[in-house]
């Protein structure tokens, strides 16, 4: 593990900020025109650990191929109430770059990965001890990517139906291993039609100098 975060840290080109917060969530965004990446880490994120692994997998994938890996810039105009935007849309920019850069960590870490997996699909059988899955969408997609995950990165045997089953195929049918904006925009819509009538493609914002989500 620590091998691995020296070297992705050693290939960064841009500026690593991070900064120590009171936050439960940790979260990562990149700056292409300034060419900053800037890392808020929670009371208990471990930089030794495989959390911080795959915030550096975000930077890397943000240089290598595109900011959008990391950063979540959205243009949503009037099209839609903020509420209906973060019920609707955010959860798919969220978990699909997620796809990517766990990916990227869990075959660097794959023993870690499983872990981490195994822990988290633990942690939902325990809320849901029936089987029975629900929740608002964010919370449905997050057990989707992790599912998904389970399935594709760690090899486990894992089978669902109903709109569970479609968000996991959304997942599983995106190559992880093969990071391209244009996977990341094919990613982000199959999410969407799962649960919503919306759509996004990628913009140019004069405004802040680079590319973002535009919502259709």
């Amino acid at each position: 593990m620590e091998k691995n975060i020296e070297k992705i840290l050693a290939s960064l080109e841009w500026e690593l900020e991070e900064i120590e917060t009171g936050e439960e969530i940790p979260g990562i965004s990149s700056d292409p025109v300034n060419k900053r990446h800037s890392l808020s880490l929670s009371p208990d994120t471990s930089k030794g650990g495989m959390d911080y692994l795959v915030f550096l997998c975000h930077a890397s994938l943000a240089e290598k191929i595109h900011p959008l890996f990391s950063s979540l810039l959205v243009e949503s105009g009037d099209i839609l109430p903020e509420n209906v935007f973060l019920e609707t849309v955010w959860p798919a920019l969220c978990l699909s770059r997620a796809w990517f850069a766990d990916a990227m960590a869990y075959d660097l870490c794959p023993e870690e990965g499983l872990t981490r997996t195994g822990a988290r699909i633990k942690r939902i059988e325990e809320l849901f001890p029936e089987g029975r899955l629900d929740g608002p969408v964010a919370d449905l997609a997050e057990m989707a990517l992790v599912f998904a995950e389970g399935s594709v990165l760690c090899g486990l045997n894992l089978e669902f139906g109903g709109k569970m089953g479609e968000m996991v195929a959304a997942f599983s049918e995106a190559d992880p291993r093969e990071p391209t904006l244009e996977a990341l925009e094919a990613l982000n819509n199959r999410l969407l039609s799962v649960w919503s009538p919306f759509r996004v493609e990628i913009a140019f914002s004069d405004e802040l100098g680079m590319e973002l989500w535009k919502v259709l």
